[in-house]
C-alpha cells in the first residue's frame, strides 16, 4: 500500500540557488522507503506523509474525492519559501487505499508513523478522509507516557460515532475508536475540538461528548470578540498536556474558503490571523508529537481554494515548527 512519491510533483518558480533564495521543492528531499532506510534525525526535521484514502468517507455517506489530495497539496507546496535551511523536509511516500480494506491502510499508516517518531523526526500527514486520524494514532500509541494525551481536533464534527459492525471505522470513528484504545492501555483522552457546530452533530454525539469531560470550543466561540476565553482553553488544554497529536478537518472552514470538502460547512470558522495566532500558540507548545490535515476533496474545489488553504496551514505548521 506504500508508494514513494513522485519527485517531479516538487517543482516550480526558482529565484536562484543561494540559501536565501530557495523555495520548498529546491529542499524538499524524497525519500523512497523501499530503498533508502530513514536516516536518524538530529534536529526533530519534517517527514511529509500521504494518506491517500477516503474508503471512511465512502462508509459514511460523504463526498468521495479526498484521496486525491495529498499529491496536490505537495504541488501547491512547492513554491513557499525555505525559511530555516538547519532543518530538513523529508517526503517518504504515501499510504493508498484501493482495496477498501481501511483496517490494513491504519495498519500500513501507523508502521511509518511508528518509524518516524523512533527515528526523532515530526510527521505531517496529508489525508484524505478524517479517518487518517486513527491511523496516526496508532503510530504515536506507542510514545506515549503521560497518563493522557491531548488531541486537538479543529472540525465541525465531534467524530466520536460508534462503530457499526455492519460498515466498520469510518471518517466519523477516530476519536471514538482512540478514547477506546486508550482506555485498554490505561490511559485517558483529553480532547479539544474547536469549531463544533450545533447542526453537524446529533444531541447522542453531545451526550457523548459531555460523558469525556472534556472541554469545546464551538464555531461560534471561536473568534477575537472571545479571545480571552478561546485563548484560556487552549493554554490550559496545552498546560495539561505534554504530548499532543493536532489535526485540521478542512471542513472546520468556512465553505467560502473551503468549498472542496467532503461536508461543506456554512457557518465554518474564518481562516484568517485570528486562527493563525491559535494555530501558532498550539504549535510553539513544544507539546505535538503529529499532525494531519484531512477532508480537502479537489473533486469540489474550485478554484483550488481549499487545496491553496490546505497547502498554506503546512506551510504554517512547519515554520512555527522550525523558527
Amino acid at each position: 500500500m506504500y508508494k514513494p512519491t513522485n519527485a517531479q510533483i516538487w517543482s516550480g518558480r526558482i529565484d536562484g540557488t543561494d540559501s536565501n533564495e530557495l523555495r520548498w521543492h529546491q529542499f524538499v528531499q524524497c525519500v523512497d522507503l523501499n530503498k533508502v532506510e530513514l536516516p536518524e534525525s538530529l534536529n526533530r526535521d519534517i517527514v511529509i506523509i500521504g494518506f491517500c484514502c477516503d474508503e471512511g468517507v465512502r462508509r459514511n455517506n460523504g463526498r468521495l474525492g479526498a484521496k486525491k489530495a495529498p499529491d496536490l497539496i505537495r504541488k501547491y507546496c512547492s513554491n513557499f519559501p525555505v525559511l530555516n535551511t538547519n532543518i530538513k523536509i523529508l517526503d517518504i511516500g504515501s499510504i493508498h487505499c484501493n482495496d477498501l480494506n481501511l483496517d490494513r491502510s491504519f495498519n500500513s499508516l501507523s508502521k511509518i508513523i511508528s518509524l518516524v517518531i523512533a527515528k526523532n523526526y515530526f510527521p505531517i500527514v496529508l489525508g484524505g478522509g478524517h479517518e487518517v486520524t486513527y491511523g496516526v494514532f496508532k503510530g504515536v500509541k506507542n510514545f506515549l507516557n503521560q497518563d493522557s494525551f491531548g488531541v486537538i481536533n479543529f472540525d465541525a464534527h465531534f467524530d466520536l460515532r460508534e462503530i457499526n459492525p455492519a460498515i466498520g471505522s469510518t471518517s466519523g470513528t477516530s476519536i471514538y475508536k482512540i478514547d477506546k484504545k486508550l482506555q485498554q492501555i490505561n490511559k485517558r483522552l483529553d480532547y479539544l475540538p474547536i469549531g463544533i457546530q450545533t447542526e453537524s452533530n446529533t444531541r447522542k454525539l453531545f451526550e457523548k461528548f459531555e460523558s469525556l469531560g472534556c472541554d469545546l470550543i464551538m464555531q461560534e466561540d471561536f473568534n477575537a470578540l472571545n479571545d480571552a476565553q478561546v485563548s484560556n482553553q487552549i493554554s490550559r488544554f496545552l498546560g495539561n498536556n505534554q504530548q499532543i497529536h493536532l489535526t485540521v478537518d478542512m471542513d472546520v472552514f468556512n465553505v467560502s474558503f473551503a468549498t472542496g470538502v467532503s461536508a461543506p460547512n456554512s457557518w465554518g470558522i474564518l481562516p484568517d490571523w485570528y486562527f493563525k495566532k491559535q494555530l501558532q500558540q498550539i504549535i510553539k507548545s513544544n507539546r505535538l508529537l503529529s499532525f494531519d490535515i484531512a477532508e480537502t476533496n479537489p473533486d469540489y474545489d474550485a478554484e483550488f481554494k481549499t487545496i491553496k488553504l490546505s497547502s498554506s496551514i503546512i506551510f504554517e505548521v512547519v515554520r512555527y515548527m522550525t523558527t
